[in-house]
């Protein structure tokens, strides 16, 4: 019965109805709020005065984050704009899904459908609220694309990238993974190359590049897991160390001396933690580790560390784990069951944290600082799990396939 596909199809539409009603009918729509707040206002903004963020001004997302925000804006005459959204998003993973379900009768794919399933249940209406969201269809067909058509697969991964940045993880860990490695790099260059001259000779590069400076230079989020000893400092009342609401970018942060020299050690402790995960990685290509299984742990490993080393930290960072993850089931890969465990279990204690206790959890109370340490000790000790898979995985020679 778990095998079959209408049965499959009825549990997508009632997991994707149920999160979203579940948002909606929170107070405020809490979990929609960037749709309300960020999204509907750029979209009027580009409407009334043609300013598309990363084209003609600068934006905080890559510069195609804004098409599926005119996809809900061309609806949104019908529905309004959340629920126009809410298509769009739905529509998205549904796409995701049936290239993930494939045709045939994979044992592994249905595991793996399964899996994104109860992932979103888990994880609640935020996985439909964010722009997130949308980036996680297209890394998943990209990922499943990667050994027939690594050029094409390379190609969709820098689309995702270049709507929101997470998906440069998937197509790192497949250019250290796979033998396909330089038609993967060049699908990618393709489309980057194509909108860095799209944007050179409309006039709109520095606008194009403007996001790399706006994630660099922001401080440090209240969510996010390296903000936590400042958070509980701020709990205590230590004094210098406060909770803030920045109106510039909408999103509440820590601030205080600690909290910036944190945020600016925080960027390049991130990429010389990539690049030791990517070492790994390598070291266990080099021993003929098989690529569906070391493929998906370096994938996954990599997100982990852009969630846990990352300064800004939304909850809906979870939501990048579904791609990895999803991809090792898909594959078969040895062991990886677990890690399907591991994202379920990190899902439910962002839901807990945002939107349950959120209020708790700006309130400084101790309910939603606990709930906020257990989330970010979880996604630590999964990390620590994907690491420890790694380098065992280059301390043994396995034969190649």
């Amino acid at each position: 019965m778990f095998r079959r596909r209408w049965v499959l199809w009825i549990a997508f539409v009632c997991v994707h109805v149920g999160i979203a009603g579940f948002g909606l009918i929170h107070p405020g729509a809490w979990p929609f709020s960037d749709v309300i707040y960020a999204y509907k206002p750029w979209m009027s903004e580009l409407f009334r005065d043609g300013a598309w963020q990363g084209l003609s001004v600068d934006g905080v997302y890559p510069v195609l984050a804004p098409v599926p925000m005119v996809l809900a804006a061309v609806l949104a005459p019908v529905s309004g704009y959340l629920l126009a959204w809410l298509f769009v998003s739905m529509a998205a993973n549904a796409i995701g899904f049936a290239v993930l379900l494939g045709r045939g009768d994979d044992v592994g794919r249905f595991r793996a459908s399964w899996f994104w399933l109860i992932f979103l249940t888990l994880l609640g209406p935020v996985s439909l609220g964010r722009i997130d969201g949308i980036t996680v269809p297209v890394a998943i067909v990209g990922g499943l694309l990667l050994g027939a058509r690594p050029a094409l697969a390379g190609a969709i991964l820098a689309v995702g990238a270049w709507i929101k940045i997470w998906p440069v993880a998937i197509a790192a860990a497949a250019f250290v993974a796979l033998r396909g490695r330089w038609r993967i790099a060049a699908g990618a260059a393709g489309v980057t190359l194509g909108i860095l001259i799209v944007a050179a000779v409309s006039g709109s590069l520095t606008h194009t590049l403007s996001f790399v400076a706006g994630q660099t230079g922001r401080g440090l989020q209240f969510e996010a897991p390296v903000a936590l000893p400042l958070v509980w400092a701020a709990a205590v009342g230590t004094p210098g160390v406060e909770v803030a609401f920045d109106d510039g970018i909408s999103t509440y942060q820590i601030e205080g001396a600690a909290a910036d020299l944190v945020s600016a050690w925080m960027t390049p402790v991130l990429i010389l933690a990539l690049a030791f995960v990517l070492v790994l990685g390598a070291r266990a290509k080099r021993v003929h580790a098989l690529w569906s299984d070391l493929f998906p742990v370096l994938a996954l490993a990599l997100v982990l560390v852009l969630i846990v080393f990352n300064k800004v930290g939304s909850p809906q960072f979870t939501l990048w784990l579904i791609a990895p993850i999803a991809l090792g089931l898909a594959l078969s890969a040895r062991g990886f069951r677990r890690f399907a465990v591991f994202g379920w279990v990190a899902a439910f204690l962002t839901l807990i944290v945002y939107p349950l206790v959120y209020d708790s959890l700006l309130a400084l109370d101790t309910v939603g600082l606990v709930a906020q340490t257990l989330r970010v000790l979880w996604l630590c000790a999964c990390l620590v799990v994907a690491g420890v898979v790694l380098w065992r995985m280059g301390t043994r020679t396995v034969v190649t396939v």
